[in-house]
């Protein structure tokens, strides 16, 4: 097992990358100029946020994910950052499944689709670029 020290790991690594991207203050910029949106209210990101169906069918782990909120809290958009360093040809399915499953889990029975708040998720890669 290859155990770095603190001091050996980048923002590639999934600790730091959590780390540092669990920090709103750094988060909040990095979103709004990737995206060229503004946030009024960025909820502290998490850090390996997991979302499942249930038992039975597989759920997804966030490298990081946000919300913004108005000044309610109610969730306004949606962001998970993730990093990819080995490129498993399949980033298209994920992004796909990942959406599907933080949608399946946002509506309840009886609630419209209409319901359904902005979602990004953003793969960071070093082979190139990819969006959903």
């Amino acid at each position: 097992m290859n155990i770095k020290s603190f001091d050996d790991l980048d923002i590639t690594d999934p600790i730091m990358f959590g780390l540092v991207f669990s920090n709103k203050h750094i988060a909040k910029p990095f979103i709004e100029h990737l995206l060229g949106i503004k946030i009024d209210h960025l909820e502290t990101p998490t850090p390996e946020a997991v979302l499942s169906y249930d038992a039975e069918h597989k759920g997804v782990r966030y490298d990081v994910y946000a919300r913004e909120t108005d000044k309610n809290g109610v969730t306004i958009r949606s962001f998970d950052l993730e990093m990819q360093m080995v490129d498993t040809k399949e980033l298209p399915q994920r992004a796909r499944y990942y959406q599907s499953v933080c949608d399946g889990v946002a509506l309840s029975k009886g609630d419209f689709y209409t319901n359904l708040k902005e979602q990004y998720i953003i793969f960071s890669v070093p082979y190139g670029h990819f969006w959903a």
